[in-house]
């Protein structure tokens, strides 16, 4: 296995010792790391040419990582840049981006995983970019056989020539194909704009972010890349390529919400240890009370104690419970009968508020690995987190859908009601997180659990004023 030369460039000792651990931590790719701790060192290392990345910390002193990418700009070196910085910037990411960095990681959300795959599509990514550089031949071959988007436009950016995956990526159809810019299927036109002026000002554009909006008008978080080219014969024309990057930040997301949730079970386990040792003791010292009491005249003030100290008991054993890892035995079975199950334990809930639920189920011939009575409690939680959005609500309706996508069968729980705020989404399955009066918030953190055991992956899609839906990713095999 070839080793990867690596040069990480980056102030703070500390920093610089644990990132490597994370190196140390990927087991399935070679690195050679040489350390630089001031811009000064870092500019001699990279004339050198002799790295195959580039890991660089924004701040660094007096410069910052972008003085040393216009150096290896300017060298014409096209060893990929990973960009480390201590705080998100959306600012410092467009930029970055401009520059030509292939991604962007903010330290502390930093771990061997998100590391190894940014490495691993960076270096991807670096090396479709050099074989767009090469021969007509070797261009002919990868456009052809790219999973990414490879597309050639004329200096309008309407397209021309595009790869099979275009059509994959936005639904459309090659008839459909000569009626398209790439204006069309960027949803924000000041992206667009800029993108626009970048490319007439400097040549060409390094990935940068754009949310791609296909046919349907769902939009894709994708990075854009394209670069003016002229030719004696053909005239100038526009190469680029989209990545799509809807599986990579899903899995970022799944990644950190795993974190979130052992994090929290390990609090939990703790603060339950440390409150049921002092409640022992007053549970002990009630009994005692009790037995050596004269009279009765305290027997009112002991069962008060004594009632408490179970609830408390009671709420300890829920919360140990909601912080195990569920076990499930699966098996290959359609899913048909178990969301009509979920949907006929809510229906006089939903009949009460005059809600339809609907169901949408392409199954044919879709088998599932699945505990029928742990994924029935998913869909019973879901579905009465819907019903309860819907309160107050016109027209209120609930549809649950699901379709074979790729190599996942994708359920959708979705209903049209008053949808919840951005910032509350993140912590939607968080232990004791709710918006309900009367809940203790969790619901959700148990259902959470079912799909990890599952090897299945959740989102949520909400809008104020529109509606929320879930989405449950679940293997076929």
């Amino acid at each position: 296995m070839k080793s990867i030369n690596v040069l990480l460039v980056d102030d703070d000792e500390d920093d610089y010792f644990l990132t490597s651990e994370y190196f140390e931590d990927i087991k399935n790719i070679s690195f050679n790391i040489e350390w630089k701790s001031n811009y000064e060192t870092a500019a001699k290392a990279i004339s050198e040419r002799k790295y195959d990345l580039f890991i660089f910390d924004y701040l660094l002193g007096a410069k910052t990582a972008f003085d040393l990418i216009e150096i290896a700009n300017k060298k014409q070196l096209d060893s990929p840049t990973i960009l480390l910085t201590g705080v998100g910037d959306t600012n410092v990411d467009y930029e970055a981006a401009n520059l030509g960095v292939y991604d962007y990681l903010v330290k502390s959300n930093l771990t061997a995983d998100i590391l190894e795959r940014s490495i691993r599509y960076s270096l991807k990514q670096a090396e479709t970019l050099r074989a767009l550089k090469a021969s007509e031949n070797k261009y002919r071959t990868i456009f052809e056989q790219a999973n990414d988007v490879i597309f050639i436009s004329n200096t309008h950016h309407h397209l021309i020539r595009v790869s099979e995956s275009f059509y994959e990526l936005t639904g459309f159809t090659k008839s459909e194909l000569l009626n398209i810019s790439i204006e069309d299927i960027i949803e924000s036109p000041e992206i667009a704009l800029k993108m626009t002026e970048i490319l007439e000002k400097d040549g060409e554009v390094r990935d940068m972010p754009v949310q791609i909006k296909n046919k349907k008008g769902e939009v894709k978080p994708c990075l854009i890349s394209c670069k003016i080219v002229e030719s004696a014969s053909d005239g100038v024309y526009v190469h680029g390529v989209i990545v799509n990057q809807t599986h990579r930040l899903k899995a970022e997301r799944e990644s950190l919400m795993n974190e979130r949730v052992q994090s929290a079970a390990r609090l939990m386990r703790t603060l339950a240890h440390e409150v049921r040792n002092p409640l022992t003791n007053i549970n002990l010292a009630a009994e005692s009370l009790e037995a050596e009491a004269e009279d009765d005249s305290l027997d009112f003030y002991i069962d008060i104690i004594k009632r408490n100290a179970t609830r408390i008991d009671t709420l300890i054993t829920e919360v140990l419970n909601s912080a195990k890892q569920k076990k499930v035995q699966t098996v290959l079975q359609p899913i048909d009968s178990i969301v009509e199950k979920a949907i006929s334990n809510v229906k006089d809930r939903a009949d009460f508020q005059g809600i339809t639920i609907s169901q949408q189920l392409d199954t044919d011939d879709v088998l599932i690995p699945l505990s029928a009575s742990q994924f029935e409690l998913v869909l019973n939680n879901l579905l009465i987190n819907a019903l309860e959005a819907l309160e107050n609500t016109e027209d209120a309706k609930v549809t649950i859908s699901g379709k074979v996508e790729e190599d996942k069968f994708v359920l959708k729980v979705q209903d049209n009601g008053s949808g919840i705020e951005e910032e509350k989404i993140e912590q939607l399955f968080e232990p004791y997180f709710t918006s309900k009066n009367n809940g203790m918030g969790l619901g959700l953190s148990a259902t959470l659990s079912i799909i990890h055991a599952h090897k299945a992956f959740i989102d949520v899609k909400s809008e104020l004023g529109v509606g929320t839906t879930f989405e449950i990713s679940l293997p076929l095999y």
